[in-house]
């Protein structure tokens, strides 16, 4: 109640522009009582269209809050690029909470395109969880992972993107006990690289590794072997210790190592 008469008061003291900016320190249950108010005004469409953006995206975000991703959608996506950022925010969250996984991939790469997306946009967004192990979505937060990785390791953020999306990685220990194991999981494995062999024609490194003994949950199955397969060249790798992260393929042919299918190497004390 005290936030309306706030509200109130700045209009009668400023007009249709101090109620406008009001918005963007009320309580959504005002910006939301007032809206029609003010976007029914016959000044409304003369005012500045960077002040009705910012109050349109505030009422948006509003709507949002509000569930009322539709409406939110509908209210952001018309405006113009001066707002981008905060416009395609918006239409990430919305098109998640709509179930729109086309949609929401499209808005998160124009998204990730605008500006730089942190480790923490992608594990505290609430609305993203339930898409975190998607085939794109991890590979897209990943590589966000890599430019701005916060205080995550690869090894924490990945959990983290586990955890919201209620899915479980592949340990190692599961896909060395059974030759038959179904490909298609994500898994995150750390080892010491045996030998690599580098095609710089197709741009690819194949890694023979070996499960380090002072690894969780690996320990318990030192000395174990596994190949990776990396869409990449990368040089310099043999006796280094790293983390791979990847889908696993199954075995390679009749009773060979697991391989892991790896969208991002790091070396271990660099992620």
């Amino acid at each position: 109640m005290k936030r309306a008469i706030i509200l109130v008061a700045l209009v009668s003291c400023g007009g249709l522009p101090a109620q406008m900016h009001a918005s963007s320190t009320a309580t959504c249950a005002d910006v939301l009582a007032q809206q029609a108010a003010i976007r029914s005004d016959p000044h409304y469409a003369a005012q500045p269209a960077a002040e009705r953006a910012a109050y349109e995206l505030d009422v948006a975000n509003c709507d949002l809050a509000a569930g009322k991703a539709q409406a939110a959608l509908d209210l952001a996506e018309p405006w113009h690029d001066a707002v981008a950022v905060r416009r395609d925010s918006l239409r990430v969250r919305a098109a998640a909470t709509l179930n729109r996984p086309d949609a929401l991939r499209e808005a998160l790469e124009t998204l990730a395109g605008e500006t730089d997306l942190t480790a923490d946009y992608f594990a505290k967004t609430a609305e993203l969880g339930p898409y975190s192990a998607t085939e794109w979505f991890m590979p897209l937060a990943v590589q966000q992972w890599s430019r701005h990785p916060g205080s995550y390791s690869l090894q924490e953020f990945v959990n983290t993107l586990m955890q919201n999306a209620g899915a479980h990685l592949l340990g190692l220990p599961v896909a060395l006990a059974d030759p038959d194991h179904a490909p298609g999981e994500w898994a995150l494995w750390t080892a010491t690289v045996r030998d690599a062999r580098v095609d710089r024609a197709g741009n690819r490194t194949l890694i023979e590794a070996q499960g380090l003994e002072d690894a969780a949950p690996e320990a318990k199955v030192a000395k174990s072997a596994f190949l990776v397969r990396y869409p990449h060249v990368k040089e310099g790798l043999v006796g280094v210790s790293f983390v791979a992260l990847g889908r696993y393929a199954g075995r390679d042919g009749s009773g060979g190592p697991p391989v892991l299918d790896a969208i991002i190497v790091v070396e271990r004390g660099k992620n």
